[in-house]
Formats: structure tokens, C-alpha cells, sequence
């Protein structure tokens, strides 16, 4: 069962409960076979997660993004008056480091609606 809906300024947060994820399509892709290039140089060969895989991906960095905003606003308070100067410097280095990877997210969202934007619309 779901946890009561959370009440906050104007908004409503709804924590819902999360399905089991078929994790074996990220499995096959993480553990994919190597081939070799001409130079005899080991490369990882890149397979392609198909649609279904990829949307669950998707929904799980939603789910994670979730749970650690809910996190950060639940601790944020008592972690600017508790925190000692080592804490704040390695939070500093944290955000930076999560700023740069949500601009990278931002870039790929971006790209990839341009990219569905641009195919025949007899798909879309």
C-alpha cells in the first residue's frame, strides 16, 4: 500500500509503490561479448537497448531522482546547521558533480526529442 500523499506549499507529492524491474536487458548489455578492431585493441561492443528496456531505465532515474529529492528536502535543514567544514566541502564538490551530470541529462533529453521531432510523422 502507497504512503499517504505529502502536502507541500502548493504542491502534492503521490509516493507510489515501484514494480520489480526486469533487470536482465541491462545485464546483457553491460556483460556483452568484446570483439577485437583491426589493431587487435579489445573494445566493448555497444548493443542497443530496445525500446521497453530503455523507458525502464527512464522511469527508474525518475524513481531514484525521486526518492533523493525527497531525501534532500526532508534533511536539508538539519544538515546546514549540523554539518562540520569537511561535510560542506564535500557536499560543494557533490552538487557541482551532480549539476554537470544534469546538464548532460538536459543535452541527451534534448537530442532525443529533436531526434523523435525529425521522424516521418506516419511513427510518431
Amino acid at each position: 500500500m502507497g504512503r499517504p500523499p505529502i502536502l507541500q506549499g502548493d504542491l502534492i507529492y503521490v509516493i507510489e509503490p515501484v514494480p520489480l524491474l526486469d533487470a536482465l536487458p541491462v545485464c546483457k548489455t553491460l556483460n556483452s561479448r568484446y570483439h577485437s578492431n583491426p589493431r587487435s585493441e579489445m573494445i566493448p561492443a555497444r548493443t542497443m537497448a530496445d525500446p521497453k528496456s530503455f523507458l525502464d531505465n527512464l522511469k527508474n532515474l525518475r524513481l531514484v531522482m525521486s526518492v533523493a529529492f525527497e531525501h534532500i528536502q526532508a534533511n536539508r535543514n538539519r544538515f546546514a546547521k549540523d554539518a562540520n567544514g569537511s561535510q560542506v566541502r564535500q557536499f560543494d564538490r557533490t552538487i557541482s558533480q551532480i549539476r554537470i551530470l544534469a546538464e548532460q541529462i538536459e543535452k541527451e533529453i534534448d537530442t532525443l526529442e529533436y531526434l523523435i521531432a525529425k521522424r516521418p510523422s506516419s511513427i510518431n
